[in-house]
């Protein structure tokens, strides 16, 4: 839960450092330290803070617990603790820190579990990698005069990390610092010097230099006086404009705009909130935090809310940055309205939440929110991005800008809410718009889905999708189809091995579509459409395509690549003495094209050992030509019956589809050629309507020519078993020189 900051009050007699310590008994020594300005609100810390990304220090775990011993000289309200901390390269973890009553200078917690009742508060903080300041807040606690213990450990409170406390720091005076080593061991003092540990007030500085022109590294910008820390809260509660610049990096906890409307030029530097960043807490409304030129970081579990309590916004310019990790959160319009405008900017954070407040359930309405991504920006999200869940979501992704979310994204199905791609990019494994696909509006630009897609009523996209002109859908996963799919321009790739599937219809008639394979029931391609198969090991059973029905008109293409197709039932075509119908009519039209091959309307291949030479063509036969029989058969990974017909991408000659040239096409070809019949499978492999010395000429060129045999993904490789043995190396000219005198013989 998240609360605006404490109002600015006159500091307390006895707050300051100096008033909070006093002399150590003989068996621990500490040290005064100074009244300084810039840490007024701190009501101790143990070392001023060094140089931070360390990679060792005192050990910190849940066998390994640390502390230091503090005094307070009056009553003061404490309500969080830090630490100079850090982890090495293992996974995320946290610690926990525990506030502890003392009895004397030299008194140790009462339990080595702090499981007794001298423990007065305990929160929990996350390491960061390397090493950093990170302070969490608990429930205030109003202490008085007295001795107490600032310790930080693992294992208990739901802290479950190791890490370390970095020995790096210059420590004020002589801390008395404290150790557990396991649980079955007392705490005793340590000699591990420079480590830093903060504890804080209930306080805050507020900005009290000039609206415009002033300094953030200007102490006497600042209430109390003093450059704002790590540990320290934040607020502009005035209702003006503010303009302030940076001229170096910075820190705070908790920022809190109840009205100000801050600009930030930041200068290329760094602006470090440990706490959360609240702009928009109060009735009045109308705050708004600017910053341009410089980053803003967030690198523990916190949020980030433009729309807090009150209406807000947010605008980042001129290579901005908002880099937010360990599950950092950015909302836009939680309790209010909040607006988060991004140009020549970048925001990464875990979480992306607009319109909504994680502790209200989906419908209640709270705040609302609107976000603008716009050119060269891009929001990062490692988690999900929600929106909609409490109130009205309107997400504009415009040319040139980004919205990638790592895990998925949610769009809710609440009045008001709309995501737009206007131009720009979407990048999510999922996408859910929990059942109403109207909240996601594309008009245009690209969307990127890294998982499998489906499309159906229940889909993110719903049982309809039309790409046009200006949209680009990849998949990079397998996509689908158990609806209707159009493409009308546009470009769709599709990545997965399995290809565009299901039991759906689609139609292209502009653009391309890119598949590996693909399996419909039924597929329509007109106008300027293109359908390309990918290049691929064709080995793999799952690149052989399938569809009952398969209908190209106009200069629709069909380019099948170096795969197979099958068409169930379907109509292989004659010839009607003039050209080719059917199945075997577009494959004759993708290859006859003025004299360009393959460059034709119809079934098309765009293998250069087709295009450039006759090595290679398209081939096609029914089952029952190719296996002589009409039971089921396993061709290209698939069964196939005696009415199906087969279309493969094959050596030019393989009459019977089988990927090699040997006696049985040969068979074929000298067994059609007197009865004059037509068709690949008798032979006329140019698709000339006639069978004549070109088609041998092919066969004979062919077959010393060609290499393996064509894989069709049968079980042993090959559609059949060979009925006529490959001819010995001294028998094939024979073969060869027997065709070509006979051919001469037939054609003078």
């Amino acid at each position: 839960m998240h609360t605006a900051l404490p109002r600015l009050v006159p500091l307390r007699a006895g707050t300051r450092r100096s008033k909070l310590l006093a002399a150590a008994s003989a068996a621990v020594a500490v040290s005064l330290i100074p009244a300084t300005p810039a840490h007024a609100v701190l009501a101790y810390e143990s070392a001023e803070m060094g140089p931070i990304g360390q990679s060792s220090g005192a050990a910190l775990g849940s066998t390994s617990f640390v502390g230091v011993r503090f005094q307070l000289l009056s009553a003061t309200t404490i309500d969080r603790v830090g630490a100079h901390i850090g982890r090495g390269v293992q996974a995320e973890g946290t610690v926990f820190g525990a506030l502890v009553q003392l009895s004397g200078a030299s008194d140790f917690p009462n339990s080595g579990d702090l499981s007794t009742a001298d423990v007065l508060r305990t929160t929990i903080l996350t390491l960061p990698a390397g090493s950093d300041e990170v302070v969490e807040k608990f429930a205030p606690a109003t202490l008085a005069a007295g001795w107490y213990a600032a310790v930080f450990g693992s294992g208990l409170f739901g802290a479950s990390g190791s890490g370390f406390v970095p020995m790096n720091n210059p420590q004020y005076g002589t801390p008395s610092y404290i150790t557990r080593f396991d649980p079955n061991t007392t705490w005793q003092n340590t000699s591990n010097p420079d480590m830093r540990f903060v504890v804080g007030t209930a306080q805050a500085r507020y900005w009290i230099g000039a609206l415009s022109g002033g300094t953030w590294n200007s102490g006497t910008n600042w209430s109390p006086a003093g450059i704002p820390q790590a540990a320290e809260d934040i607020g502009f509660d005035v209702n003006a404009n503010y303009a302030i610049s940076m001229s170096g990096n910075a820190s705070f906890h908790d920022y809190a705009s109840e009205s100000g409307r801050v600009t930030l030029a930041m200068n290329g530097h760094t602006l470090t909130a440990t706490g959360d960043v609240i702009v928009g807490t109060a009735v009045v409304g109308g705050a708004e935090l600017n910053f341009q030129n410089g980053s803003l970081a967030v690198p523990a579990k916190h949020e980030m809310i433009v729309g807090g309590s009150s209406v807000a916004s947010m605008t980042l310019t001129n290579n901005a940055r908002i880099d937010g990790v360990y599950a950092s959160t950015l909302v836009v319009g939680k309790d209010s309205a909040g607006t988060l405008n991004l140009t020549d900017s970048v925001v990464n954070t875990q979480w992306g939440r607009v319109a909504e407040d994680e502790s209200q359930s989906a419908g209640v309405i709270t705040g609302s929110g609107t976000v603008n991504i716009n050119a060269n920006s891009w929001w990062n999200i490692g988690k999900f991005f929600l929106a909609g869940k409490n109130g009205a979501a309107v997400v504009n992704i415009n040319p040139g800008g980004s919205l990638l979310a790592d895990q998925g994204v949610k769009i809710y199905d609440s009045a008001g809410t709309q995501v737009n791609l206007h131009g720009g990019n979407i990048r999510t494994p999922s996408l859910d718009t929990t059942g109403n696909p109207s909240r996601f509006n594309w008009t245009s630009g690209m969307l990127e889905l890294t998982n499998d897609f489906t499309i159906s009523p229940s889909g993110g996209l719903g049982n309809s999708v039309t790409i046009s002109s200006g949209k680009t859908l990849y998949c990079d996963g397998n996509l689908t189809n158990n609806g209707t799919f159009n493409q009308s321009g546009g470009a769709t790739f599709v990545n997965g091995e399995n290809g565009l599937t299901g039991s759906g219809t689609t139609t292209v008639t502009g653009g391309a579509v890119t598949a590996l394979r693909i399996r419909q029931q039924a597929v329509s391609i007109g106008g300027a459409g293109v359908i390309a198969l990918t290049t691929s090991n064709p080995l793999a059973n799952s690149t052989t395509s399938r569809t009952v029905s398969l209908t190209i008109t106009g200069s629709g293409k069909l380019d099948i690549s170096n795969k197979k197709l099958i068409v169930p039932a379907g109509n292989e075509g004659t010839w009607n003495g003039s050209a080719y119908t059917g199945l075997a009519g577009l494959i004759a039209s993708g290859l006859n094209n003025a004299g360009t091959k393959w460059q034709g309307s119809g079934i098309v291949t765009s293998q250069t050992s087709a295009t450039l030479s006759d090595l290679t063509s398209i081939g096609i036969a029914t089952g029952l030509e190719a296996f002589g029989t009409n039971s089921s058969v396993m061709w290209g990974g698939e069964f196939v019956s005696g009415n199906s017909v087969l279309i493969a991408y094959t050596c030019a000659g393989d009459a019977n589809l089988d990927g090699i040239i040997n006696g049985d096409d040969y068979f074929q070809i000298d067994s059609a050629f007197p009865q004059q019949l037509h068709g690949w499978f008798n032979g006329d492999f140019n698709y000339d309507g006639v069978i004549d010395g070109d088609d041998y000429f092919l066969i004979d060129s062919n077959f010393p020519q060609q290499g393996p045999p064509v894989p069709t993904g049968s079980a042993d490789g090959f559609a059949r078993a060979i009925a006529v043995p490959e001819p010995a190396a001294g028998g094939l000219w024979l073969i060869g020189g027997c065709r070509l005198i006979a051919r001469r013989r037939r054609f003078r």
